[in-house]
């Protein structure tokens, strides 16, 4: 098979993986909740179902919504699409890969995550607005913390590009400064899933569903799905850090990058319970605390351990 075509095939499949894996661990992680709380819980494909269900159904827009409030989830969703293709997940290299192109998937995370925010804030409902205030001070921190570990790599690695972190990072793993970030990249991946303790943007005994509380049918299909997107993606990279042999051939990539995101989703799931909701300043001083292992990291990717 010609190199191009190589390409093409595992971003697409990439992408693919990106939209239906998120989905179904959810609907095992909701299944698995279930029975460490000695429930039988919903069949592992409930989150498919709800997401269909909710593909087909009307939009209601309140009344006064913005602009943003009706675009924010399919920009939020094609940005983080888009990302899916440009990340080397089954495979090292990528039909979409330039220098720097961790920079632009940087971005390209945290926008997604404003995005929604905001979205939350164009409902003018005062839930909405509660749950766009715990989720942008939230976000800062986290961000902050994903950065600081991103540079880390970058730094440990030599490189900016992708292709030439895994590259490198197959060399010289495994050290210190890398397995704290790919950690910390974890840490984050979990709490910008909407995860107890970090629950608060939600927070439906509190706020109602917060910053989702008007969304419904497509646009609230295309919120949830941008959530479970993004935290894969965060999981991805840290895996694929973490583990970077098996991606340098396709037909072994594919089951390995499944078993490795699967074993992270399944500690999520047991973590969940163990948990109740955080207060925001709880959920703030343990997030610095995340921050805070970040910078260590940055310090001993600097000095080149």
């Amino acid at each position: 098979m010609n190199q191009l075509a190589l390409l093409i095939i595992s971003s697409i499949l990439g992408g693919f993986l990106t939209i239906f894996l998120p989905p179904l661990y959810d609907g095992i992680h909701r299944k698995i909740k279930a029975r460490i709380h000695c429930r039988i819980g919903p069949p592992i494909m409930q989150t498919i179902y709800d997401l269909g269900k909710l593909m087909v159904k009307d939009d209601i827009v309140p009344e006064g919504a913005s602009s943003l409030f009706l675009y924010a989830p399919y920009l939020a969703f094609s940005y983080l699409l888009f990302t899916s293709i440009m990340v080397p997940m089954i495979y090292l290299r990528s039909a979409i890969g330039f220098t720097c192109d961790l920079i632009l998937i940087l971005y390209l995370l945290s926008s997604s995550t404003v995005l929604l925010a905001l979205g939350g804030l164009g409902s003018g409902n005062v839930f909405a607005y509660e749950g766009a205030r715990r989720e942008l001070t939230m976000t800062i921190l986290t961000e902050l913390a994903a950065i600081f570990s991103l540079i880390s790599i970058m730094i440990r690695c030599g490189a900016l590009r992708m292709t030439e972190i895994y590259e490198k990072a197959s060399i010289i793993h495994p050290v210190p400064s890398i397995i704290i970030a790919s950690g910390v990249l974890l840490a984050c991946a979990y709490i910008e899933g909407f995860r107890l303790p970090f629950e608060l943007p939600e927070a439906e005994p509190e706020i109602s569903g917060g910053i989702i509380i008007e969304y419904s049918g497509r646009r609230l299909a295309a919120f949830k799905l941008s959530v479970f997107m993004k935290q894969f993606l965060l999981v991805a990279l840290a895996v694929n850090i973490l583990e970077p042999w098996s991606i340098s051939n396709l037909i072994l990539g594919l089951p390995i990058f499944i078993l490795k995101t699967f074993i992270v989703y399944l500690v999520f799931a047991i973590l969940e319970p163990l948990f109740a909701r955080f207060r925001i300043q709880e959920a703030l001083k343990s997030i610095l605390t995340i921050c805070g292992i970040s910078i260590i990291s940055l310090i001993l990717a600097g000095l080149g351990v």
